[in-house]
């Protein structure tokens, strides 16, 4: 959901205008990004769903006060990925991209390629061994991969 935010932050605003941007776990927006709407499940169904990502501790689903406090925000998150559209590539954003991905999350290449219907900027796609949080197993490799991208803008 971030990327998707980050996007279009960038795209209506008149101000905001980094020189690169950094996407993660998404494929372009046109692709449907949910392929249900999981925010409509009943809560251990739902619970299932977001269990599956990987991404959560147990911890948080053990304790009924945290299920409680983030049930809601999750099903806000999931509703606004499953009803986000974007199909008009006319404005595009000027940044270059680099797009990164978790090998086990199931993404086409031409799904991550279709990002350059939206920048007028290059793009690179880094596939990095995973699901969709793999920034969690591969944090030397991604902070490698993006100073090596910010690099030509500090000199």
């Amino acid at each position: 959901m971030g990327a998707l935010i980050t996007y279009e932050l960038i795209k209506q605003s008149q101000t905001l205008s980094p020189k690169h941007v950094f996407i993660s776990g998404l494929a372009a927006p046109r692709f449907n990004h949910i392929s249900q709407d999981i925010h409509l499940l009943p809560d251990s169904l739902f619970i299932d769903e977001v269990k599956k990502l990987n991404g959560t501790p147990p911890e948080i689903f053990e304790n009924n006060e945290l299920m409680a406090l983030f049930l809601p925000v999750l099903r806000s998150d999931f509703k606004i990925i499953s009803e986000y559209s974007e199909t008009s590539t006319e404005k595009k954003i000027k940044q270059n991209l680099n797009i990164f991905y978790g090998s086990d999350e199931g993404m086409k290449a031409e799904s991550i390629l279709a990002w350059r219907e939206y920048t007028e900027g290059t793009i690179d796609s880094y596939e990095i061994s995973g699901d969709h949080f793999f920034v969690n197993t591969n944090y030397s490799k991604i902070c490698d991969l993006i100073k090596g991208a910010i690099f030509p803008y500090l000199y």
